[in-house]
């Protein structure tokens, strides 16, 4: 075909195991057309057919009259001007998208071809040309790995001090989400630093904690308190001392 000559493209989409995604057909050098018909072909152990959409529907589309979608792995596509003058398009415009669902394993592709099939070859004509050959641009969807969840974090048991002074308190983190291996990094009073996941022996004061998934997702929680009793004073009473005498 001419590099002048009608040019349909479809998207190369990526959408996630079990998502949807909906792959746009475009048109370039669209100009002078009176009709079209080809064939979209794809893998139906990978993807599946969901809709039609036609957004803004320059060509006036519709499902039953212009698409025939009742064979697994292939929908048949024609078109016709009908005023018979000839439709202009602007590069780069949708004329209908087709929805698919992922159903094939992570890590696979469904091929999206323009093609044409045993009685039903690719058509285009171009007044006052006649019939075309236009360029064809394949498309696909790949099937990616879910993400994995959000990282959460929670304290659990907190262990406060019982005596004045004393190290013997505790903080248990609850990590969920993202993916393992964690990074763990804590910061408390006097320039205490751990990359425990759970703090025990601790002194009083406030502790924050910065955990890193292995995906990159990053959260940070705190302050959390650890407390300790006030210290023990001991006064005496006025006019309480007696001497001892011998």
């Amino acid at each position: 075909p001419s590099p002048n000559s009608p040019t349909f493209t479809a998207d190369k989409d990526t959408v996630q195991t079990g998502g949807t995604t909906c792959v746009d057909m475009k048109v370039s050098k669209f100009t002078n057309i009176l009709s079209a018909q080809f064939v979209i072909t794809y893998d139906q152990t990978r993807v599946e057919f969901q809709s039609l959409q036609f957004g803004a529907n320059p060509l006036g589309l519709s499902n039953g009259a212009n698409f025939n979608t009742t064979v697994p792995g292939q929908i048949r596509f024609t078109w016709n001007d009908p005023t018979a003058l000839g439709l202009d398009l602007t590069d780069g415009t949708s004329i209908f998208s087709i929805c698919f669902k992922a159903i094939g394993a992570a890590g696979t592709s469904s091929p999206i071809n323009i093609t044409s099939i045993t009685g039903f070859p690719i058509e285009v004509t171009q007044e006052p040309n006649g019939p075309v050959t236009p360029n064809l641009n394949n498309g696909s969807v790949f099937i990616a790995n879910a993400p994995p969840p959000p990282l959460t974090l929670s304290f659990g048991t907190v262990t406060n001090i019982n005596c004045f002074g004393q190290s013997t308190g505790a903080i248990n983190l609850n990590i969920a989400g993202g993916t393992t291996p964690y990074t763990v990094s804590w910061s408390g009073p006097s320039g205490y630093t751990s990359t425990a996941t759970n703090l025990v022996n601790i002194a009083a004061g406030n502790y924050s904690v910065t955990v890193t998934s292995a995906d990159g997702q990053t959260k940070t929680l705190g302050p959390q308190a650890v407390t300790q009793p006030s210290a023990l004073t001991v006064a005496l009473a006025p006019n309480s001392t007696q001497n001892v005498k011998c």
